[in-house]
């Protein structure tokens, strides 16, 4: 064989230790296990894994500081019970929050500091914000009139500093803020540089899977659009489009508070702002619901939560 026969025999061989390294793994494995497991340097490494998601493996980056884990979220034959591979735990309580939007006039510093206090109060464990963390810049033509801080990379070390006040490790997940933001300057993935610059913080992509309390499941999103009639109707539509539907789904986008139980003893939540009305919202007619949901308890027959609406002003 001539040298690149050779490499390609090599990298087919990473490739097939990474896989089945991936597939027995039902949690997100850390950067240096698997290069252990392996026994692969980082450029190897990187081989097998690109020539995994070249035949279409789905497979996960989660950033925690500068501590990188892979997981592989889809793989082999889909079925409606694992569709997604679980991206974390955690157990109740937990609090449910979403759009900030850090750098925007409507960003409400007297409801973060609540927020903070009520982790404290009642024993949060995990804090899963759910997109929009940051405002960002460009995102809509009313946008000039409600920035407070218009520079990306100052809402940035915002958004670190008001993480990093937070006593509980945080999740975060891509809102459509950051998306956009990705897609005005390729590769500006804010959420994974907030989650690398802050303390026990974790970036999660797109949509993610958490099991809860040791055996449910928790499937996170931001979500988009608005809804047609009915705010029930945002919740119902998303529901029915989901391949695997989990015991509890968690959506933002819509700033304002929603639990709606569903059969099967599944619980289905709209998440709230830290965001008062802004120009837009106000053209738009949203109302805002500044606040944030709190899940204390959930044993699959039995659930509670608190809706925090804090006075703001």
């Amino acid at each position: 064989m001539n040298k690149s026969e050779i490499r390609k025999h090599l990298i087919k061989g990473e490739r097939d230790k990474l896989l089945l390294l991936l597939q027995k793994s039902d949690h997100p494995l850390l950067e240096r296990d698997l290069l252990n497991l392996a026994g692969m340097d980082e450029y190897e490494l990187g081989s097998g894994i690109a020539l995994l998601r070249s035949e279409g493996y789905d497979i996960k980056v989660l950033r925690e500081g500068k501590k990188r884990k892979y997981l592989l979220i889809r793989f082999g034959e889909i079925t409606g019970d694992n569709y997604y591979r679980t991206a974390g735990e955690f157990n109740t309580p937990i609090l449910l929050t979403s759009c900030w939007h850090i750098g925007s006039d409507g960003f409400s510093v007297q409801a973060y500091k609540e927020l903070v206090r009520d982790v404290e109060r009642y024993k949060v464990t995990t804090v899963l914000h759910l997109g929009d963390l940051i405002q960002g810049r460009g995102i809509h033509r009313m946008e000039s009139k409600d920035l407070s801080e218009p520079k990306i990379e100052k809402q940035i070390d915002i958004a670190i500093q008001y993480l990093d006040n937070i006593p509980c490790p945080k999740k975060l997940m891509l809102g459509n803020h950051e998306e956009k933001l990705m897609g005005m300057d390729i590769g500006l993935n804010t959420p994974k540089i907030i989650a690398e610059g802050s303390r026990d913080t974790e970036y999660c992509g797109t949509v993610a899977k958490f099991l809860v309390n040791g055996k449910y499941t928790l499937l996170a999103m931001h979500g988009k659009g608005m809804t047609a009639y009915a705010k029930s109707y945002y919740l119902q539509k998303i529901w029915r489009e989901l391949i695997e539907r989990p015991n509890i789904l968690t959506v933002g986008h819509l700033h304002y508070p929603l639990i709606q139980p569903d059969a099967g003893h599944r619980m289905l939540i709209v998440v709230p702002t830290l965001q008062r009305e802004s120009s837009y919202l106000i053209w738009q007619g949203i109302t805002s619901q500044v606040g944030w949901i709190i899940l204390t308890h959930f044993n699959g027959e039995e659930d509670g939560f608190i809706i925090r609406r804090p006075v703001i002003y």
